[in-house]
């Protein structure tokens, strides 16, 4: 392989270790975030907001994404995106 290509894959594996939110994962919120989530193709993946927690997200985002299968999604605190002012 020469270290052009060894680089460019370098590069990439880096640039995917360095952006974790695209990834699907469990996850616990206890406090204020704007971070959309991802529960995705592993089965059995878990969301949380706790009562302290918030997840509010602006624009088309949508705030949890569920595509994997058996996956659980407690809300105990707030989930939200708000409407835009008219």
């Amino acid at each position: 392989m020469n270290h052009h290509k060894f680089f460019s894959r370098l590069l990439v594996l880096a640039l995917l270790a360095a952006a974790p939110s695209a990834f699907a994962a469990n996850f616990t919120i206890s406090s204020p975030s704007t971070t959309a989530q991802t529960l995705g193709s592993g089965s059995g993946q878990t969301g949380t907001v706790t009562a302290t927690g918030s997840l509010t997200v602006s624009g088309s985002t949508v705030a949890v994404a569920i595509t994997g299968n058996n996956a659980t999604l407690t809300n105990l605190g707030t989930i939200s995106r708000p409407e835009p002012a008219a």
